[in-house]
């Protein structure tokens, strides 16, 4: 009976002992292949992708070989119909692919890098630059792939017959601006070429003769040439056998805040006019209206900024863009708030010694020394409407910089009587008394 059921305990722990056995083996079995099947899944990724690399890149090589087979039998035609970026899609394996092929024309070697040569020379003979990339939908962070080569012409479509031009776009700093669409418009046709990364645009086989040569902004921004032009301009003449040169500079246009900055205490003196001016540009300036729109684009981005003030005269000995002004600089496509050359006047009115309410008052603009209105272009001008005293005998106003008279209104009369004191606005604002 002991026998029996010890053989019976031996069972159990034969059994339990199997039972442990396999979750151990199947415990590390797991852990061994868990990492081998991601190891394995790895490498087929890694495959695919070396694979979609190879497909990627015989599709490039061979569209570079229809292209250079294209301009031995047809190169006039090829620059005629291709240049720029066009795109073509492939299916390969179930696996589509976008392939992009980019014509451009970049001047020979030798001269300026925009292709024209100190004596304008007929030795850079343009280059059809070929660009490529394939593109596909799983692209690893490697990136597209890529290939490119450069087209010779024949030398028959070169020379002898016609010319070429080159265009360069500047900004503000000197260096070239790239991708701004150049347009040339000659006797017979009209072509539009990008900027490149150098800012140059090429444009060779012209025929002799002027062609008007003029820029556009990017779409969705405002580019503006140191005059404030959107489309600037040139004519340009091309003979034949040479590459003429032409330049612009060209930039992002900024814009300035032109908010007084106590305006809502002191408002603009009514038909004063705020006054935006460089010394770099030829014109004398732009006025806006200070209640018009506060915040006004198309600025070039001068180095060296703008002067701005509250007045309309460019030229006057007190205001203006050759007086002590501080500078507001402006930066291509972002806003500046305008430093204001202005006066905060804080003016009050008294006659008999007692404040005189609701009283017109009425500015002029006199010499310091003489005591005379100024006229010209040294004046901002005569106000007789700067506004009306409140209760307390007292106007607020924010008044162009200078020397002024005033001349007072009472109400219900109709003869003005003027205060022979004369006050200076300077920057920082004044509180004047009118004693009448």
């Amino acid at each position: 009976m002991r026998q029996h059921i010890s053989h019976a305990s031996d069972l159990r722990s034969d059994g339990g002992f199997s039972i442990v056995s396999v979750m151990v083996a199947i415990s590390i079995l797991t852990v061994v292949l868990i990492p081998a099947t991601k190891i394995l899944s790895t490498l087929a990724a890694t495959s695919a992708n070396i694979r979609d690399r190879v497909v990627a890149s015989n599709l490039a090589n061979q569209q570079v070989e229809l292209l250079t087979a294209q301009a031995k039998v047809g190169f006039t035609q090829l620059v005629s119909t291709g240049l720029g970026t066009s795109t073509v899609n492939q299916t390969v394996n179930g696996l589509n692919y976008s392939v992009a092929t980019t014509l451009s024309w970049r001047p020979g070697v030798g001269g300026s890098s925009c292709g024209s040569s100190d004596e304008g020379s007929s030795t850079l003979q343009p280059l059809l630059q070929v660009e490529i990339a394939v593109n596909w939908p799983s692209l690893s962070q490697h990136g597209p792939v890529r290939e490119s080569t450069t087209l010779v012409p024949p030398t028959a479509d070169f020379s002898n017959l016609t010319g070429n031009l080159s265009v360069r776009v500047v900004g503000a700093s000197g260096a070239g601006s790239n991708d701004i669409p150049v347009t040339v418009i000659g006797p017979s046709s009209t072509s539009t070429a990008y900027t490149d990364s150098n800012g140059c645009a090429f444009f060779p086989f012209l025929p002799a003769g002027n062609y008007t040569t003029s820029l556009s902004s990017p779409e969705g921004q405002l580019w503006v040439d140191q005059s404030g032009n959107q489309n600037p301009s040139q004519i340009a003449g091309v003979s034949i056998g040479n590459t003429t040169a032409a330049e612009f500079t060209y930039d992002r246009a900024g814009q300035l805040d032109l908010n007084l900055p106590n305006s809502s205490e002191f408002p603009a003196l009514p038909g004063a006019e705020i006054s935006v001016a460089n010394p770099l540009v030829s014109t004398s300036g732009v006025v806006f209206e200070p209640n018009g729109s506060t915040n006004v684009n198309g600025f070039f981005p001068f180095a060296n900024g703008y002067q701005v003030w509250l007045g309309n005269c460019f030229s006057g000995s007190q205001t203006g863009p050759n007086s002590s002004l501080p500078f507001t600089v402006v930066y291509p496509g972002q806003s500046s708030n305008a430093n204001i050359g202005a006066s905060d006047l804080t003016l009050s009115v008294t006659m008999g010694g007692s404040a005189l309410a609701n009283a017109q008052v009425s500015l002029t603009e006199v010499d310091p020394v003489t005591s005379k209105p100024l006229t010209g272009c040294q004046s901002t001008g005569s106000f007789t409407d700067a506004g009306t005293t409140n209760s307390s005998g007292v106007l607020k106003l924010s008044v162009p910089l200078g020397s002024y008279s005033v001349a007072v209104t009472p109400s219900g009369s109709t003869g003005a009587i003027t205060d022979p004191t004369i006050f200076q606005a300077t920057v920082g604002g004044e509180s004047v008394v009118a004693a009448f």
